[in-house]
């Protein structure tokens, strides 16, 4: 017998791995290239340049391959981007409850173990 508490859901979202910093929030906040003097900390020098729009006013320039890091407020270079897939469900299976004790998470606990990791 299986009692379904909740269907299965599946989602997907991207994850971003980041480098080396290209410019730091600081450096946002003070709009450093717009200094005369500014020389920008490029990896590959006569690349490909973009706009991102911060704070829907503000336009950065930056080298193709760089992001938003919302973690730490800076721009930084993406070394890799993949992603997460991810279900979750809830049921009942009285009948072998008692086996997959392991694989069970209490009401409320946040930390869910993962299969194949």
């Amino acid at each position: 017998m299986l009692i379904w508490r909740r269907e299965p859901h599946f989602e997907s979202e991207p994850i971003t791995y980041f480098g080396d910093t290209f410019l730091t929030k600081e450096e946002i906040e003070d709009r450093v290239w717009k200094n005369k003097d500014y020389q920008p900390k490029v990896k590959v020098l006569g690349g490909d340049w973009a706009t991102y729009i911060y704070d829907s006013n503000l336009e950065i320039p930056i080298p193709v391959g760089v992001d938003y890091d919302f973690n730490t407020g800076a721009m930084k270079y993406v070394e890799r981007q993949t992603m997460l897939h991810k279900m979750r469900m809830r049921l009942v299976i009285p009948e072998v409850q008692e086996q997959f004790a392991t694989l069970v998470k209490p009401e409320g606990q946040i930390y869910t173990p993962r299969l194949g990791a």
